[in-house]
């Protein structure tokens, strides 16, 4: 049984720091623990203008700060709207940034527009000194775009990761259905498995767009869909204190969501990203203002969630801290979303406490 109701929280599994095998240098990111991930969402608007996809100085940029804004080496990168020589190019840079091997396991071509009239801009990265290769591998067509999948799992056998890297070519609610079928279909549920459908849904989680996106916003069908009674979990809501955040970027999860974050800090580190935009979209990043070049990587920013395998009973209450900031005829008040996801097939209540 599957079925969302209120509840409490998770804790976080602290990370380690572990060498990684083979490297000539010591990275200074640390692994990520036995039985949990770190995935990466991002949207890096690198597939569709040739001078574009040719000037890689975005993807050099992404992987340095990647590198230095995530806790851990990521083990997987879930990519959209980036081109194979692209995503090879990525790895690359990644493994220079980290000190880790990082390979473009799933990406397209050398144009993003096939024969047929159809689309394939999704990538999936994995990091090799963590991660290996152990299911289906390739694309599926859902809405006219082609979605990179593969079934991956951690190199000590502690957790297995199907991931796929959606991007909806029309109404994220009708595609929902499709992602979650081919999720499915070739990645059955087991026992120490997270499922990572992560992308740009092209809309955010609240029905009515906004720069102010309330927790308790009635939301988009396909948000409702995944995290109601197909069990999924959204990471950057549920620990990423990414609510108040109008964002189309998801890491949606069939597993626990221990932490996460978004590139919150690109905001004051480029506040005006449209004048970057136009000379990197043009292929001209050596000619965008000066405090684009080493900075600029993509308009919106990047997402990451540390995840673990699904339990019988997960647990999330969303913020975690709130502050009775908003005031309304004298009475101060805020929103906080409680969750459980129940997989078993037990009646289950939780209360929840306010202190």
């Amino acid at each position: 049984m599957r079925t969302s109701i209120f509840a409490a929280a998770i804790a976080l599994i602290p990370l380690g720091a572990v060498p990684a095998a083979g490297s000539a240098t010591a990275p200074e990111l640390p692994r990520t623990p036995a039985g949990q991930v770190l995935v990466v969402q991002a949207n890096l608007q690198d597939s569709v203008r040739p001078a574009d996809a040719g000037d890689t100085a975005d993807l050099e940029n992404f992987a340095i700060r990647l590198a230095a804004r995530v806790p851990a080496a990521p083990d997987a990168l879930v990519l959209n709207e980036i081109l194979g020589p692209g995503a090879r190019r990525l790895a690359t840079s990644l493994s220079k940034a980290t000190g880790y091997k990082y390979k473009a396991e799933v990406a397209g071509e050398r144009s993003a527009f096939q024969p047929d009239g159809s689309v394939r801009e999704t990538a999936v990265i994995l990091n090799t000194d963590t991660m290996r290769v152990t299911g289906p591998a390739g694309f599926e067509r859902v809405q006219d775009e082609d979605q990179a999948y593969v079934g991956a799992a951690r190199r000590d056998g502690s957790l297995q990761v199907p991931l796929v890297a959606a991007h909806p070519g029309g109404d994220p609610a009708t595609a929902t259905a499709a992602f979650t079928a081919l999720a499915g279909a070739k990645f059955p549920e087991a026992d120490g498995q997270v499922t990572v459908l992560g992308g740009d849904f092209r809309a955010g989680r609240c029905a009515v767009p906004g720069d102010d996106q309330p927790v308790g916003c009635a939301p988009q069908a396909f948000w409702a869909d995944l995290t109601g009674s197909k069990a999924y979990s959204d990471a950057l809501f549920d620990k990423g204190d990414a609510h108040s955040r109008d964002h189309s970027g998801f890491l949606f999860a069939r597993g626990q969501a221990l932490g996460a974050g978004i590139d919150a800090a690109y905001d004051a580190d480029l506040p005006d990203r449209a004048a970057c935009k136009a000379a990197f979209d043009a292929g001209r990043s050596r000619s965008a203002p000066a405090e684009c070049r080493s900075v600029y990587y993509a308009d919106v920013p990047f997402g990451w969630a540390l995840l673990g395998a699904r339990q019988p009973v997960q647990q999330s209450v969303s913020p975690g801290r709130i502050a009775l900031d908003h005031c309304e005829l004298a009475v101060r008040q805020a929103e906080v979303a409680a969750r459980v996801v129940n997989n078993t097939d037990e009646a289950l209540s939780r209360p929840v406490t306010a202190t």
